[in-house]
């Protein structure tokens, strides 16, 4: 199924418009039943971010059951080919993801230099052609791991820190786990299978995409995890 470019912009476009409904639902809801919030922008953002990742891991399932059963041919765009929401091959994991982040830097949110590193290098590289290009089932695979388990969990758990509910370190403590045992084996193992339909000739996306998200996929994967161990071994001392 061929998405034009009008079309995946209006899809973004539409995602971004649910966001703007859902930041103003759930700021309404910490202020009416939360005691304690620290930053009341900050905290809406990570509720935010979690509702959209959730999101993401439902549109992402079907993908990822696909990736396991064929993994030879998982990314081969014109052997897939349903990107309807909850096709194997859906546009909406890398939609809701480069909405989610669209709207992170115009939605009144304080940004800081790691967001503008996050957005800026990985988003026009590695999510971007995620959502236009045909990439099977895969690229859906690893975004249930870059940004959609492990991430949704993460900012749920942040937004539990900003209203007291756990402590700072417990969310620490938790993130590093979820980077080490889900996200680093999760984004490693796509793109592995990535690599071998590169060489086998199974993946329909352009070569320079390919190999950006060879490089930069792994590195994200590996970058984040040790920026989470260092933050927690900081701050657990």
């Amino acid at each position: 199924m061929f998405i034009s470019w009008y079309e995946h912009l209006y899809n973004v476009s539409s995602v971004i418009g649910y966001l703007t409904v859902a930041d103003s639902a759930i700021e309404f809801v910490l202020l009416s039943f939360c005691t304690k919030v620290i930053n009341l922008r900050q905290t809406t953002w990570f509720f935010l971010h979690a509702l959209a990742n959730a999101c993401i891991c439902v549109c992402s399932v079907n993908s990822f059951v696909n990736t396991l059963f064929f993994p030879d041919v998982c990314a081969n765009g014109d052997v897939f080919t349903d990107r309807s929401m909850f096709g194997v091959s859906s546009v909406w994991p890398l939609t809701i993801s480069n909405g989610i982040h669209l709207y992170h830097m115009y939605g009144g949110f304080s940004l800081s230099s790691s967001d503008y590193f996050h957005h800026l290098v990985f988003i026009p590289t590695l999510s971007f052609p995620g959502q236009y290009y045909k990439w099977g089932s895969l690229s859906n695979s690893q975004a249930l791991f870059v940004t959609g388990l492990p991430g949704g969990i993460d900012y749920f758990l942040l937004g539990l820190v900003k209203t007291g509910v756990i402590a700072k370190n417990t969310e620490k403590r938790i993130n590093v786990r979820l980077n080490t045992w889900l996200r680093v084996p999760g984004m490693l193992f796509t793109s592995t299978l990535l690599y071998q339909a590169y060489m086998t000739g199974n993946v329909k996306a352009p070569v320079w995409s390919v190999l950006i998200q060879l490089a930069l996929a792994p590195f994200n994967a590996l970058y984040f995890n040790k920026q989470a161990i260092e933050n927690y071994a900081k701050h657990a001392n």
